[in-house]
């Protein structure tokens, strides 16, 4: 095995990988931060099994089609690959988010195609081999043999278990992916994929449902939320009956509910309000917490998620929320955001409630910009017997954070015990 994961070779000459070529016997290969010219340039040893590498697409588009070329050659020894480094070499507003996004898309869509087309001409030459009888060659080996001769890799006969599409300096710049790209991908081997994904055009959650080995999914946001999808968007995901770990952001309650995967052991999910501009956050808070008064915000219903471990929620706990009482490990947080304060956003409540029935919990991660929970809430904490960590983060408690938190669980049996405060921009920590 050759590991040539760092330093990174993005920055030395088009030729530098192509001594690679001379290690004949080399069956193990990793591969960091590369440009997809330095993998067009090398010719990779023939008895190499399995490759990893991270290809660095800077600022140009049409270099993913070189690596759709060189995808069709290699594909079938690529086991992990990452896409990284998509910069903003223009000012970060609307206009041009959404003029890089569809640029990405749309090469993200050629090289799509590109693979697709390699198919047809693969399977030509793969007949003909056949037709001219066996050798001695294991079966294995007569089809890299088959591939190698038509200069391109079936897809099919990928073996890629990771492909992460990492967003850019910008807050939508995750690389949307199309449908007609998870058609190419390898269902039976493909088991953890990054990517963003365009929800409003529901082809492309249908294509990507289809990748049915895939055990940890993270998708990130591109320039739709995905709050402004319909209730059911997230729907087809029932088919991911392997899945164990999702990441999905901004969501409404009501998507979530139909979140049918009661394998799933891991979320990681943040919550919006659906119907409100991202622009006007202060006011869809504010609005929030009159509908919190009145009882007429919806809940978050994750109990059907019957064996989730572990749950990454942003966003407020209401009283009447329901969590899935297998949950080992909570981390729930509201992000600071300054303005806030000085626009007089009322402080409303975080209920702590939802945490009671965790009878298993050990693990409590809170992170909180607002007024804390009542003393007597947090008080009530006590009755998880099984809770041994716990982290506390307040912006707004200041110096009595300690006190009030020595109030409240004194009594617990932890064995580690983490508390943040702040006052005043300023930040305090002890253990």
């Amino acid at each position: 095995m050759l590991d040539l994961s760092s330093p990174p070779a993005q920055r030395y000459e088009t030729t530098a990988l192509q001594p690679i070529a001379r290690l004949q016997q080399l069956t193990e290969l990793r591969l960091g931060r590369v440009r997809p010219s330095q993998l067009l340039a090398v010719q990779l040893p023939n008895r190499l099994q399995q490759l990893d590498v991270t290809v660095d697409v800077e600022w140009d588009p049409q270099a993913l089609l070189g690596l759709a070329d060189w995808l069709r050659q290699y594909g079938c020894v690529v086991r992990y690959l990452r896409l990284l480094d998509v910069k903003n070499k223009t000012p970060s507003w609307p206009a041009h988010e959404g003029f890089e996004t569809q640029m990405w898309f749309d090469a993200m869509v050629a090289v799509a195609d590109a693979l697709e087309s390699a198919e047809a001409p693969l399977a030509a030459v793969t007949a003909t081999h056949e037709a001219g009888g066996g050798t001695a060659n294991s079966a294995a080996e007569g089809t890299l043999a088959v591939q190698h001769a038509a200069g391109a890799a079936s897809c099919n006969s990928w073996r890629m278990q990771t492909l992460c599409c990492h967003p850019g300096s910008g807050p939508h710049c995750a690389i949307g992916l199309p449908g007609l790209l998870f058609q190419q991908l390898p269902a039976a081997t493909l088991t953890q994929l990054v990517c963003g994904l365009h929800f409003h055009e529901p082809q492309h959650l249908a294509a990507l449902c289809g990748l049915t080995a895939l055990r940890s999914l993270r998708l990130l946001p591109v320039l739709f939320d995905v709050v402004e999808c319909s209730s059911s968007v997230l729907s087809p995901m029932s088919a991911l009956r392997q899945l164990t770990a999702l990441h999905v952001e901004r969501v409404s309650v009501q998507q979530l509910a139909q979140l049918q995967l009661p394998q799933l052991r891991r979320l990681d999910v943040s919550i919006r309000s659906k119907g409100r501009a991202a622009l006007a956050d202060h006011q869809q808070q504010d609005e929030e917490d009159d509908l919190q008064d009145s009882g007429q915000l919806p809940q978050l219903q994750l109990g059907h998620l019957t064996s989730l471990t572990y749950l990454d929620c942003s966003g407020k706990l209401l009283p009447l929320d329901e969590l899935p009482v297998s949950l080992r490990s909570v981390k729930c947080y509201i992000d600071y955001v300054p303005w806030m304060h000085d626009v007089g956003i009322k402080a409303g409540a975080y209920s702590m409630q939802p945490l009671l029935k965790l009878s298993l919990l050990e693990e409590l991660d809170m992170n909180l910009n607002k007024a804390p929970p009542a003393l007597e809430e947090l008080q009530q904490l006590t009755c998880l017997q099984q809770l041994k960590v716990v982290r506390y983060q307040d912006h707004a408690a200041g110096a009595c954070l300690a006190t009030m938190i020595n109030q409240a669980w004194g009594a617990l049996a932890l064995t580690r015990l983490e508390l943040h405060g702040s006052t005043g921009g300023s930040g305090s920590a002890c253990t």
